[in-house]
Protein backbone atom coordinates (compact mmCIF):
# COMPACT_ATOMS: atom_id res chain seq x y z
CA UNK A 1 0.00 0.00 0.00
CA UNK A 2 1.58 3.73 -0.76
CA UNK A 3 1.07 6.58 1.07
CA UNK A 4 0.30 10.10 -0.64
CA UNK A 5 1.01 13.44 0.99
CA UNK A 6 -0.45 16.80 0.16
CA UNK A 7 2.76 19.04 -1.02
CA UNK A 8 5.00 15.14 -2.46
CA UNK A 9 5.04 14.13 -5.59
CA UNK A 10 5.49 10.38 -4.74
CA UNK A 11 4.64 7.90 -1.94
CA UNK A 12 6.62 8.23 0.65
CA UNK A 13 7.32 4.46 0.84
CA UNK A 14 8.82 5.40 -3.32
CA UNK A 15 10.56 8.59 -1.90
CA UNK A 16 12.54 6.62 1.08
CA UNK A 17 13.32 3.58 -1.44
CA UNK A 18 14.85 5.97 -3.77
CA UNK A 19 16.78 7.98 -1.28
CA UNK A 20 18.39 5.03 0.44
CA UNK A 21 19.41 3.15 -2.91
CA UNK A 22 21.02 6.10 -4.20
CA UNK A 23 22.90 6.81 -0.85
CA UNK A 24 24.16 3.05 -0.69
CA UNK A 25 24.78 2.87 -4.56
CA UNK A 26 27.53 6.14 -3.83
CA UNK A 27 28.94 4.61 -0.30
CA UNK A 28 26.72 5.85 2.57
CA UNK A 29 26.10 3.93 5.46
CA UNK A 30 23.21 5.71 6.69
CA UNK A 31 21.45 4.61 10.40
CA UNK A 32 18.51 5.87 12.57
CA UNK A 33 19.51 7.24 15.85
CA UNK A 34 17.02 8.33 17.46
CA UNK A 35 12.77 8.58 17.13
CA UNK A 36 10.34 10.84 18.91
CA UNK A 37 6.76 10.77 18.68
CA UNK A 38 5.70 12.85 21.83
CA UNK A 39 2.11 13.14 20.83
CA UNK A 40 -0.24 11.88 18.31
CA UNK A 41 0.50 12.45 14.81
CA UNK A 42 3.94 14.17 15.75
CA UNK A 43 7.11 12.15 14.38
CA UNK A 44 11.07 13.18 14.40
CA UNK A 45 13.87 11.32 13.49
CA UNK A 46 17.71 12.26 13.82
CA UNK A 47 19.95 9.86 10.93
CA UNK A 48 23.46 10.23 10.55
CA UNK A 49 26.40 8.28 8.14
CA UNK A 50 27.68 5.13 10.04
CA UNK A 51 31.53 6.24 8.96
CA UNK A 52 30.89 10.10 9.55
CA UNK A 53 28.71 10.97 11.80
CA UNK A 54 29.16 13.99 12.21
CA UNK A 55 26.86 14.08 8.84
CA UNK A 56 23.26 13.96 10.14
CA UNK A 57 19.85 15.44 9.51
CA UNK A 58 16.37 15.91 11.26
CA UNK A 59 13.47 15.11 9.44
CA UNK A 60 9.48 15.54 10.77
CA UNK A 61 6.33 14.51 9.98
CA UNK A 62 2.81 13.87 10.75
CA UNK A 63 3.90 9.63 10.44
CA UNK A 64 7.25 7.45 10.30
CA UNK A 65 7.30 7.19 7.12
CA UNK A 66 6.72 11.20 6.70
CA UNK A 67 9.89 12.01 9.30
CA UNK A 68 12.08 9.77 7.64
CA UNK A 69 11.26 10.56 3.87
CA UNK A 70 11.81 14.18 5.48
CA UNK A 71 15.06 13.17 6.99
CA UNK A 72 16.58 11.56 3.74
CA UNK A 73 15.53 14.28 1.95
CA UNK A 74 17.35 16.99 3.77
CA UNK A 75 20.56 14.59 4.01
CA UNK A 76 20.44 14.75 -0.10
CA UNK A 77 19.69 18.48 0.04
CA UNK A 78 23.01 19.03 2.06
CA UNK A 79 24.80 16.70 0.40
CA UNK A 80 23.91 17.79 -3.09
CA UNK A 81 24.97 21.83 -1.66
CA UNK A 82 27.94 20.83 0.17
CA UNK A 83 26.35 22.20 3.39
CA UNK A 84 27.71 19.55 5.87
CA UNK A 85 31.37 20.89 5.27
CA UNK A 86 30.33 25.07 4.69
CA UNK A 87 32.36 25.86 7.79
CA UNK A 88 35.53 24.33 6.88
CA UNK A 89 38.42 25.42 4.95
CA UNK A 90 39.19 22.57 2.04
CA UNK A 91 42.56 22.88 2.13
CA UNK A 92 45.06 23.73 -0.91
CA UNK A 93 44.55 20.83 -3.25
CA UNK A 94 41.28 21.71 -3.13
CA UNK A 95 41.41 25.34 -3.90
CA UNK A 96 44.04 24.50 -6.91
CA UNK A 97 41.55 22.19 -8.51
CA UNK A 98 39.90 22.17 -11.75
CA UNK A 99 36.88 23.17 -9.52
CA UNK A 100 36.21 23.97 -5.77
CA UNK A 101 32.48 23.65 -4.71
CA UNK A 102 30.47 22.90 -8.75
CA UNK A 103 32.03 22.16 -12.02
CA UNK A 104 30.31 25.17 -13.60
CA UNK A 105 31.33 27.63 -11.18
CA UNK A 106 32.74 30.66 -12.71
CA UNK A 107 36.56 32.50 -11.28
CA UNK A 108 36.61 36.14 -11.31
CA UNK A 109 39.97 37.86 -10.98
CA UNK A 110 40.07 40.52 -8.96
CA UNK A 111 40.73 44.38 -10.20
CA UNK A 112 43.61 46.60 -9.52
CA UNK A 113 41.40 48.94 -7.85
CA UNK A 114 39.60 46.65 -5.91
CA UNK A 115 35.84 47.10 -7.38
CA UNK A 116 33.99 44.36 -8.34
CA UNK A 117 34.65 42.68 -11.87
CA UNK A 118 32.02 43.12 -14.55
CA UNK A 119 29.53 39.96 -14.81
CA UNK A 120 29.19 39.19 -11.20
CA UNK A 121 25.98 39.49 -9.92
CA UNK A 122 23.19 41.86 -11.59
CA UNK A 123 22.24 45.70 -10.95
CA UNK A 124 19.82 45.14 -8.59
CA UNK A 125 21.58 42.71 -6.40
CA UNK A 126 24.85 45.03 -6.57
CA UNK A 127 21.97 48.09 -5.03
CA UNK A 128 21.48 45.88 -2.73
CA UNK A 129 24.13 44.27 -1.05
CA UNK A 130 26.28 47.40 -1.34
CA UNK A 131 23.93 50.34 -0.31
CA UNK A 132 26.96 52.28 1.18
CA UNK A 133 29.22 51.51 -1.77
CA UNK A 134 32.11 50.11 0.59
CA UNK A 135 31.76 46.60 -0.67
CA UNK A 136 35.35 45.34 -2.53
CA UNK A 137 35.95 42.59 -4.30
CA UNK A 138 38.57 41.37 -1.60
CA UNK A 139 35.62 41.40 0.52
CA UNK A 140 33.81 38.44 -1.89
CA UNK A 141 36.75 35.76 -1.52
CA UNK A 142 35.85 32.48 -0.97
CA UNK A 143 36.62 31.20 2.34
CA UNK A 144 36.68 27.60 1.65
CA UNK A 145 39.20 27.97 -0.66
CA UNK A 146 40.97 31.28 0.24
CA UNK A 147 42.44 31.55 -3.29
CA UNK A 148 42.84 35.06 -3.90
CA UNK A 149 45.09 34.66 -6.58
CA UNK A 150 41.97 32.69 -8.30
CA UNK A 151 39.78 35.69 -7.49
CA UNK A 152 36.42 35.22 -6.56
CA UNK A 153 34.43 32.07 -6.92
CA UNK A 154 30.84 32.56 -7.98
CA UNK A 155 27.93 29.91 -8.74
CA UNK A 156 25.03 30.43 -11.91
CA UNK A 157 21.82 31.51 -11.02
CA UNK A 158 18.89 31.67 -12.85
CA UNK A 159 16.90 34.75 -12.56
CA UNK A 160 13.51 33.74 -12.69
CA UNK A 161 11.71 36.69 -15.02
CA UNK A 162 13.82 36.67 -17.64
CA UNK A 163 16.01 33.62 -17.45
CA UNK A 164 19.31 35.47 -17.53
CA UNK A 165 22.21 33.56 -15.66
CA UNK A 166 23.42 35.45 -12.76
CA UNK A 167 26.73 34.58 -10.96
CA UNK A 168 26.06 35.31 -7.14
CA UNK A 169 29.28 34.74 -5.10
CA UNK A 170 30.36 31.77 -2.97
CA UNK A 171 31.26 33.86 -0.21
CA UNK A 172 27.96 36.07 -0.29
CA UNK A 173 25.77 32.33 -0.26
CA UNK A 174 27.60 30.81 2.61
CA UNK A 175 27.82 33.88 4.89
CA UNK A 176 24.21 35.28 4.64
CA UNK A 177 22.08 32.46 3.52
CA UNK A 178 23.68 29.09 5.17
CA UNK A 179 21.11 26.68 4.27
CA UNK A 180 17.95 29.38 3.16
CA UNK A 181 16.26 27.94 0.23
CA UNK A 182 18.54 24.57 0.21
CA UNK A 183 16.19 21.56 -0.84
CA UNK A 184 15.58 18.35 -2.16
CA UNK A 185 12.39 16.69 -3.83
CA UNK A 186 10.86 13.58 -5.80
CA UNK A 187 10.50 16.55 -8.87
CA UNK A 188 12.04 19.63 -9.77
CA UNK A 189 8.75 21.04 -9.03
CA UNK A 190 8.53 20.28 -5.36
CA UNK A 191 12.45 21.04 -4.38
CA UNK A 192 11.34 24.78 -5.81
CA UNK A 193 8.11 24.75 -3.98
CA UNK A 194 9.68 23.41 -0.74
CA UNK A 195 12.87 26.12 -1.62
CA UNK A 196 10.37 29.16 -1.69
CA UNK A 197 8.45 28.20 1.00
CA UNK A 198 11.63 28.52 3.44
CA UNK A 199 12.85 31.36 2.20
CA UNK A 200 9.66 33.16 2.60
CA UNK A 201 8.98 31.65 5.83
CA UNK A 202 12.54 33.21 7.18
CA UNK A 203 11.73 36.84 5.85
CA UNK A 204 8.73 36.84 7.08
CA UNK A 205 9.69 35.70 10.70
CA UNK A 206 12.29 37.83 10.57
CA UNK A 207 9.99 40.76 9.77
CA UNK A 208 7.63 39.61 12.65
CA UNK A 209 9.90 39.37 14.83
CA UNK A 210 12.11 42.69 14.35
CA UNK A 211 9.16 44.88 13.44
CA UNK A 212 7.05 43.74 16.51
CA UNK A 213 3.94 42.90 14.09
CA UNK A 214 1.18 41.19 16.18
CA UNK A 215 -1.10 38.50 14.27
CA UNK A 216 -4.49 37.48 14.17
CA UNK A 217 -5.30 34.05 15.73
CA UNK A 218 -6.62 31.35 13.61
CA UNK A 219 -10.20 30.63 14.14
CA UNK A 220 -10.90 27.78 15.38
CA UNK A 221 -13.47 26.69 13.15
CA UNK A 222 -10.51 27.10 10.47
CA UNK A 223 -8.57 24.72 12.83
CA UNK A 224 -11.06 22.40 13.07
CA UNK A 225 -10.85 21.03 9.41
CA UNK A 226 -7.86 19.68 10.27
CA UNK A 227 -8.35 16.91 13.28
CA UNK A 228 -5.11 15.67 13.12
CA UNK A 229 -3.64 18.13 13.34
CA UNK A 230 -5.96 19.73 16.06
CA UNK A 231 -5.47 15.96 17.89
CA UNK A 232 -1.44 17.31 18.38
CA UNK A 233 -2.35 20.58 19.51
CA UNK A 234 -4.93 19.06 21.90
CA UNK A 235 -2.53 16.52 23.37
CA UNK A 236 0.20 19.32 24.13
CA UNK A 237 -2.36 20.92 25.57
CA UNK A 238 -3.37 17.90 27.79
CA UNK A 239 0.02 17.85 28.64
CA UNK A 240 0.16 21.24 30.27
CA UNK A 241 1.47 23.38 27.12
CA UNK A 242 -0.99 25.63 25.82
CA UNK A 243 -0.34 25.78 21.76
CA UNK A 244 -2.16 28.66 19.88
CA UNK A 245 -1.41 29.30 15.92
CA UNK A 246 -1.51 32.34 13.57
CA UNK A 247 -2.15 33.87 10.61
CA UNK A 248 1.34 34.96 9.50
CA UNK A 249 0.54 35.94 5.96
CA UNK A 250 0.07 39.68 6.91
CA UNK A 251 -3.28 40.38 5.17
CA UNK A 252 -2.76 37.30 3.15
CA UNK A 253 0.19 38.17 1.19
CA UNK A 254 2.15 35.13 2.25
CA UNK A 255 1.75 31.64 2.53
CA UNK A 256 3.15 31.57 6.47
CA UNK A 257 1.53 30.78 9.53
CA UNK A 258 3.17 30.91 13.09
CA UNK A 259 2.66 28.32 16.37
CA UNK A 260 3.12 29.62 19.62
CA UNK A 261 4.14 27.05 22.45
CA UNK A 262 3.59 28.22 25.85
CA UNK A 263 5.46 26.60 29.16
CA UNK A 264 3.66 27.98 31.91
CA UNK A 265 6.00 26.04 34.61
CA UNK A 266 8.44 28.77 33.62
CA UNK A 267 7.18 31.38 31.92
CA UNK A 268 8.61 30.64 29.07
CA UNK A 269 7.19 30.25 25.16
CA UNK A 270 8.58 29.01 21.72
CA UNK A 271 7.43 30.57 18.59
CA UNK A 272 7.19 28.30 15.53
CA UNK A 273 6.61 29.23 11.74
CA UNK A 274 5.89 27.04 8.99
CA UNK A 275 5.35 28.07 4.98
CA UNK A 276 4.06 26.22 1.95
CA UNK A 277 1.44 27.49 -0.61
CA UNK A 278 -1.11 24.55 0.84
CA UNK A 279 -2.76 25.69 3.72
CA UNK A 280 -2.83 22.41 5.36
CA UNK A 281 1.17 21.60 4.64
CA UNK A 282 2.22 24.91 6.20
CA UNK A 283 -0.03 23.74 9.30
CA UNK A 284 1.21 20.51 9.69
CA UNK A 285 4.95 21.77 8.81
CA UNK A 286 4.68 24.47 12.03
CA UNK A 287 3.12 22.33 14.55
CA UNK A 288 5.77 19.06 13.79
CA UNK A 289 8.69 22.04 14.34
CA UNK A 290 7.94 22.69 17.63
CA UNK A 291 8.53 19.05 18.64
CA UNK A 292 11.08 18.20 16.11
CA UNK A 293 13.99 16.49 17.96
CA UNK A 294 12.07 17.02 21.21
CA UNK A 295 10.29 15.62 23.79
CA UNK A 296 8.12 16.98 25.97
CA UNK A 297 10.69 16.62 29.07
CA UNK A 298 12.86 19.31 26.46
CA UNK A 299 10.32 22.33 26.56
CA UNK A 300 11.71 23.82 29.35
CA UNK A 301 14.49 25.59 28.16
CA UNK A 302 13.16 28.70 26.05
CA UNK A 303 13.08 32.13 26.42
CA UNK A 304 10.53 34.16 28.26
CA UNK A 305 9.10 36.74 25.94
CA UNK A 306 10.62 40.01 26.48
CA UNK A 307 9.87 43.95 26.28
CA UNK A 308 13.13 45.02 24.81
CA UNK A 309 12.40 46.01 21.60
CA UNK A 310 16.48 46.44 21.35
CA UNK A 311 17.22 42.69 22.15
CA UNK A 312 14.09 41.67 20.10
CA UNK A 313 15.48 43.05 17.13
CA UNK A 314 19.07 43.21 17.88
CA UNK A 315 20.63 40.63 14.61
CA UNK A 316 22.22 38.40 16.71
CA UNK A 317 18.47 37.31 18.59
CA UNK A 318 17.57 37.14 14.96
CA UNK A 319 20.20 34.88 13.83
CA UNK A 320 19.13 32.54 16.72
CA UNK A 321 15.57 32.63 15.69
CA UNK A 322 17.30 31.57 12.06
CA UNK A 323 19.43 28.74 13.38
CA UNK A 324 16.66 27.25 15.51
CA UNK A 325 13.93 29.72 16.83
CA UNK A 326 14.62 29.44 20.51
CA UNK A 327 15.48 33.36 20.69
CA UNK A 328 13.65 36.03 22.42
CA UNK A 329 10.11 37.20 21.02
CA UNK A 330 8.45 39.84 21.51
CA UNK A 331 5.12 40.06 24.48
CA UNK A 332 4.43 44.08 23.52
CA UNK A 333 0.89 44.15 23.98
CA UNK A 334 -0.58 48.11 22.81
CA UNK A 335 -4.42 47.57 24.14
CA UNK A 336 -5.65 44.87 26.64
CA UNK A 337 -8.83 44.75 28.63
CA UNK A 338 -9.16 42.83 31.46
CA UNK A 339 -12.69 41.44 33.39
CA UNK A 340 -11.89 40.19 36.73
CA UNK A 341 -15.24 38.68 38.21
CA UNK A 342 -15.16 38.56 42.01
CA UNK A 343 -15.07 35.41 44.26
CA UNK A 344 -19.17 35.99 44.10
CA UNK A 345 -19.37 35.87 40.00
CA UNK A 346 -20.01 39.66 40.06
CA UNK A 347 -18.76 42.01 37.57
CA UNK A 348 -16.43 44.52 39.50
CA UNK A 349 -14.00 47.24 38.61
CA UNK A 350 -10.63 45.95 39.91
CA UNK A 351 -8.68 47.24 42.62
CA UNK A 352 -5.27 47.84 43.47
CA UNK A 353 -5.60 45.81 46.36
CA UNK A 354 -6.89 43.09 44.66
CA UNK A 355 -4.52 43.29 41.54
CA UNK A 356 -1.59 42.97 44.38
CA UNK A 357 -3.62 40.20 46.38
CA UNK A 358 -3.41 36.42 45.62
CA UNK A 359 -5.59 35.63 42.53
CA UNK A 360 -7.17 32.45 43.77
CA UNK A 361 -10.61 31.79 42.47
CA UNK A 362 -10.38 34.66 39.77
CA UNK A 363 -10.83 34.43 35.96
CA UNK A 364 -9.39 36.62 33.25
CA UNK A 365 -10.79 37.29 30.20
CA UNK A 366 -9.06 39.16 27.01
CA UNK A 367 -11.25 41.35 25.27
CA UNK A 368 -9.29 43.50 23.10
CA UNK A 369 -5.56 42.73 22.30
CA UNK A 370 -2.98 42.86 19.75
CA UNK A 371 -0.46 40.63 21.06
CA UNK A 372 -0.79 36.97 21.33
CA UNK A 373 1.70 36.07 23.45
CA UNK A 374 0.55 38.51 26.38
CA UNK A 375 -3.11 37.71 26.45
CA UNK A 376 -2.12 33.78 26.33
CA UNK A 377 0.90 34.43 29.27
CA UNK A 378 -2.35 36.38 30.75
CA UNK A 379 -5.08 33.67 30.41
CA UNK A 380 -3.01 31.26 31.66
CA UNK A 381 -1.74 32.86 34.33
CA UNK A 382 -5.81 33.76 35.42
CA UNK A 383 -6.63 30.21 35.24
CA UNK A 384 -3.73 29.16 37.94
CA UNK A 385 -4.80 29.44 41.43
CA UNK A 386 -1.93 30.07 44.54
CA UNK A 387 -2.36 29.12 47.86
CA UNK A 388 -4.04 31.80 50.03
CA UNK A 389 -2.01 34.74 51.61
CA UNK A 390 0.57 33.81 48.69
CA UNK A 391 2.54 37.40 48.22
CA UNK A 392 3.95 38.38 44.90
CA UNK A 393 7.68 39.11 44.54
CA UNK A 394 9.01 41.72 42.73
CA UNK A 395 11.77 40.28 39.54
CA UNK A 396 13.90 42.52 37.58
CA UNK A 397 13.97 40.01 34.81
CA UNK A 398 11.00 38.71 32.68
CA UNK A 399 11.20 35.35 34.08
CA UNK A 400 8.76 35.01 36.72
CA UNK A 401 6.47 32.31 38.23
CA UNK A 402 3.53 32.40 36.12
CA UNK A 403 1.10 33.72 38.62
CA UNK A 404 3.60 36.20 38.97
CA UNK A 405 3.39 37.31 35.31
CA UNK A 406 0.10 38.72 36.03
CA UNK A 407 0.56 40.91 38.93
CA UNK A 408 3.88 42.29 36.43
CA UNK A 409 1.28 43.28 33.73
CA UNK A 410 -1.70 44.56 35.61
CA UNK A 411 0.19 46.83 37.20
CA UNK A 412 1.48 48.43 33.09
CA UNK A 413 -2.21 49.21 32.40
CA UNK A 414 -5.10 50.99 33.41
CA UNK A 415 -8.09 48.54 33.84
CA UNK A 416 -11.61 50.12 32.33
CA UNK A 417 -14.17 50.99 34.71
CA UNK A 418 -17.94 48.41 34.16
CA UNK A 419 -19.45 51.07 32.10
CA UNK A 420 -16.75 51.10 29.32
CA UNK A 421 -16.13 47.38 28.95
CA UNK A 422 -17.98 46.88 26.00
CA UNK A 423 -16.79 50.14 24.29
CA UNK A 424 -13.39 51.25 25.23
CA UNK A 425 -9.97 49.34 25.60
CA UNK A 426 -7.58 50.04 28.55
CA UNK A 427 -4.74 51.91 27.32
CA UNK A 428 -1.42 51.00 28.63
CA UNK A 429 0.37 52.96 31.17
CA UNK A 430 3.31 55.21 30.27
CA UNK A 431 6.13 54.19 32.53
Amino acid sequence: MKTFIPGKDAALEESIERFNSKLVSHGFDIEAVSWLNPVPNVWSVHIRDKDAPMNFTNGKGASKKAALASALGEYFERLSCNYFYADYYLGEQVATSQFVHYPNEKWFELTDDDSLPEGLLDQDMKAFYDTDHLLTASDLIDLQSGNEARGICALPFVRQQDQETVYVPMNLIGNLYVSNGMSAGNTQTEARSQALSEVFERAIKNRIIAERISLPQIPAEVMARYPSIQASIDALIAEGFPVVAYDASLGGEYPVICVVLFNPNNGTCFTSFGAHPKFQVALERTVTELLQGRSLRDLDVFEAPSFHDEDVADHHNLETHFIDSSALSHGTCSAVMLILPSATGTLREPRKKSVRGCWQNSMLKILTLTSPIISTLMSIAAASSCRAGQKFTRRKKFRLPTITVVRHFAMRWKICSPAKWTTTAARPCLM
